[in-house]
């Protein structure tokens, strides 16, 4: 897979221009596979060796990745420090004479079309509390379907690098966690139920579920004599926490008849990190 070279491109086109009406700059390239001059890896994570990085999380930097799934990249700006205030918005640099004409995002998008890499007419800007600018390369994936990137700037409401921690700490303390995930998602991408901006399942909001589950099994094995209820799957709960069969039919048969998403969420960092299934009052 050639995400690191994508890194690499998106990372020296963030670099913002010293002029004072600061755009979004693409370097011209033909660099995509099969080109005599496709890059080797230089993508660097010292913080001087770009201005601005581009970073990757979610599935990807997990390993909780589909075959062929998209893989999620943020770009981080350097901010700007100047004398006048201004409110923070997400993706555009702080200071008066920082500030893009138009959006990061509006300007990246705009710039993918002249790109040989880029599919130009599946480049297209989702807007939610978090902009995402979501394009297919000429990069190939499984099945020889291209590859798609969903790019998106740091900001406040930005919490996808802080999750990778989260997510790798939880795949280290129960192994269940990985297979469950990975076998849900594609049973939710095989119906077209895996986009939250489509009101599918988000991949992080799957693996909220599924380790709140797992919190709950170890929970009941711990206490045999424990009920079930709005805990998280304790009655009928597997005997072995290595039996993925059984773990996987009782986290279906959980949430879709003992799990009211209407009146109950979950919160796996609560009750020092046992987790816990909470009511919306």
């Amino acid at each position: 897979m050639h995400a690191h070279a994508l890194r690499w491109r998106l990372a020296r086109q963030m670099q913002p221009s010293p002029r004072p009406h600061t755009s979004v700059t693409l370097a011209t390239t033909t660099n995509y596979p099969g080109h005599p001059s496709h890059p080797p890896n230089l993508v660097s994570d010292h913080p001087s060796a770009h201005p601005g990085q581009v970073k990757a999380f979610g599935s990807y930097a997990t390993g909780l990745m589909r075959p062929g799934s998209d893989i999620d990249l943020v770009v981080t700006l350097p901010r700007v420090r100047t004398t006048t205030a201004i409110p923070e918005a997400p993706g555009e640099l702080e200071g008066r004479n920082a500030i893009p004409k138009d959006t990061w995002q509006a300007n990246l998008a705009r710039c993918l079309l002249d790109q040989p890499w880029v599919i130009a007419e599946s480049v297209r800007t989702i807007q939610s509390l978090v902009p995402i600018v979501s394009f297919a390369t000429r990069f190939t994936v499984a099945g020889g379907r291209p590859l798609r990137l969903d790019v998106s700037f740091e900001g406040a409401h930005h919490l996808g690098l802080s999750t990778n921690a989260l997510v790798m700490r939880a795949l280290a303390e129960r192994p269940a966690t990985k297979p469950l995930t990975l076998v849900v998602k594609q049973l939710l991408a095989e119906r077209s139920l895996d986009k939250p901006y489509l009101g599918g399942l988000s991949s992080h909001g799957l693996f909220l579920l599924v380790t709140r589950f797992l919190q709950a099994q170890h929970t009941h094995s711990s206490h045999r004599d424990g009920g079930g209820g709005s805990g998280g799957g304790g009655r009928g709960a597997p005997e072995a926490m290595d039996d993925l069969g059984a773990l996987l039919v009782s986290l279906l048969d959980f949430y879709a008849h003992r799990f009211d998403p209407r009146i109950v969420g979950v919160a796996v960092a609560r009750n020092a990190g046992e987790g816990e299934c909470v009511l919306d009052t």
